[in-house]
């Protein structure tokens, strides 16, 4: 029960505009917005840990995902962390064609070893590609697509490309984190 790839997400698919919003999805999906980010965690503009790599086009943020009116037909993501591995898993379900670049070793770095592990057989079942340990070089928009320049010389080729590198969770003003026994 797929909406097919490259085509426009039903009205319904599309993402509520109120925290706790409650929507009926495509063919029935129940879909509720639980809190959604504020725009103070939305990532530069211009990624300079990237090499420049200036986010706009084909070439989106998570914030950027959210809002696509289309399932892309094939897309590269960058970053195998949560955020990474969460659209990764949406997009195949809805048909896309993906491919993770991973700098680290393993998906989900920050999670116990296995965990890395059975999500990687996961994905290989589904379908998705993974690619971890390798770095990325560069990335260009070319006739419509984006082009992807990994280490070794190797490029990849999709209809966008995901930057999803995990953030850093940050208080509010006026607000502060402790670490400790149960104390947040």
């Amino acid at each position: 029960v797929h909406p097919p790839r490259g085509r426009r997400i039903p009205e319904a698919l599309e993402r509520p505009r109120e925290r706790g919003q409650v929507c009926r999805g495509w063919r029935g999906l129940l879909l509720l917005s639980v809190a959604w980010t504020t725009d103070h965690q939305r990532p530069p503009r211009r990624l300079e840990h990237l090499g420049g790599l200036e986010l706009g086009g084909r070439i989106i943020s998570s914030f950027e995902a959210l809002t696509l009116d289309r399932v892309p037909v094939s897309a590269i993501v960058l970053g195998g962390g949560v955020i990474g591995v969460e659209f990764a898993s949406v997009w195949r379900s809805f048909g896309s064609e993906v491919t993770i670049v991973e700098a680290l070793p393993r998906l989900v770095a920050a999670e116990e070893p296995e965990v890395s592990a059975a999500l990687e057989r996961a994905f290989r079942t589904r379908g998705i590609s993974v690619r971890t340990g390798v770095r990325f070089e560069g990335a260009t928009t070319l006739d419509g697509t984006v082009v992807v320049r990994l280490s070794g010389g190797e490029s990849l080729e999709a209809d966008v490309l995901l930057v999803a590198p995990d953030f850093v969770a940050g208080a509010p003003d006026g607000a502060s984190l402790q670490r400790g026994r149960g104390a947040v």
